[in-house]
């Protein structure tokens, strides 16, 4: 660690580690904003999970991978999942279920993207994800005017591909 002329702190080798929760990087230096309630980065963190179809039945699947970023309490979600076969018997709203809850006072909306695959009604659709305050599943829609009907896995289909990215607030930053 290094201090130099210029006031400037310098690490030569290693990482800064804040090793007490709810402490971090206070930017508190430069208040600009009447709204601003805090200035405090006390959280980074970058992962990944295995996503699975919420009321899936007995789906199988060739692909699932998730990646997601977290600053503060805003995180971003990269998922992909490919369905290889199921058996016909999922025909409740399907999504999937995130490591983190929505913390917003308003759903959340996802933009999703499916292959040509899919029913046609569903590619002529606008498709979209929705979860409630305080939740960590999020549900698939398509809209159609002004209705939002619910997307099973059955809708999807064999082989369907479901690409979703996201991001909300969520509890804790």
């Amino acid at each position: 660690l290094r201090l130099k002329s210029d006031k400037d702190v310098q690490i030569m080798d290693g990482n800064l580690i804040i090793g007490t929760a709810g402490h971090g990087i206070d930017f508190g230096a430069t208040s600009n904003n009447s709204g601003m309630t805090a200035e405090l980065l006390d959280e980074y963190e970058e992962g990944s999970f295995t996503p699975t179809l919420l009321n899936d039945g007995s789906t199988t699947y060739s692909k699932q991978q998730a990646k997601y970023t977290k600053i503060g309490n805003m995180v971003w979600f990269n998922i992909e999942i490919h369905i290889n076969s199921h058996d016909g018997s999922a025909n409740s709203t399907t999504g999937v279920a995130l490591p983190f809850n929505n913390n917003t006072d308003s759903q959340v909306s996802a933009r999703i993207v499916g292959n040509n695959g899919w029913d046609t009604d569903l590619r002529d659709n606008n498709l979209a994800g929705w979860m409630s305050n305080n939740d960590n599943n999020m549900y698939f829609y398509k809209n159609s005017g002004h209705n939002l009907n619910g997307i099973s896995v059955d809708d999807l289909g064999n082989n369907a591909e479901i690409v979703v990215e996201c991001f909300f607030r969520t509890n804790s930053g």
